[in-house]
């Protein structure tokens, strides 16, 4: 239920905030990652803070072009650079959905390379496993994932 209210939570961040490509310019906002295979790029992505949970979290979410797949990052702002951190329901969660609106569980990894709080700047990458909570059989495997968020 959590997972499912975070989720919640994220898809609304994309209503209020987005961001938009230049030709010329890195993007200020991005989410990439392999997904069994195929590459995934969020054609919209959002980011708000959040400390009602006694930390500041950083909500960061993006849906591909044809909304087939979501991913969402739930990193504290005080995170370390290069440490890679286990994923788990509270502090470090991704959160993972597909157009048929199933929500995942999910086991992985993120790690930061970037954590400039005074820029309100973070990028890193992520990988993770993400298992459909209804239905088993229905894994997804994201590899090779890299964000960029301003906040």
């Amino acid at each position: 239920m959590k997972k499912l209210l975070f989720l919640l939570a994220m898809c609304s961040a994309l209503t209020f905030v987005s961001c938009s490509k230049d030709e010329d310019e890195t993007p200020s906002k991005f989410i990439t990652a392999t997904i069994d295979g195929n590459a995934f790029e969020a054609a919209t992505v959002g980011s708000f803070l959040d400390n009602s949970l006694g930390a500041e979290l950083l909500f960061s979410t993006g849906s591909n072009a044809d909304g087939t797949f979501t991913i969402g990052l739930n990193i504290p702002t005080d995170t370390p650079v290069n440490a890679a951190q286990t994923i788990d329901e509270f502090d470090f969660a991704i959160v993972f959905a597909d157009d048929d609106d199933n929500a995942f569980y999910t086991t992985g990894v993120i790690e930061l390379t970037k954590n400039d709080t005074e820029a309100n700047e973070m990028e890193g990458t992520f990988s993770f496993t993400a298992v459909d909570d209804e239905d088993a059989t229905n894994v997804h495997e994201i590899t090779n994932g890299a964000f960029k968020f301003t906040y």
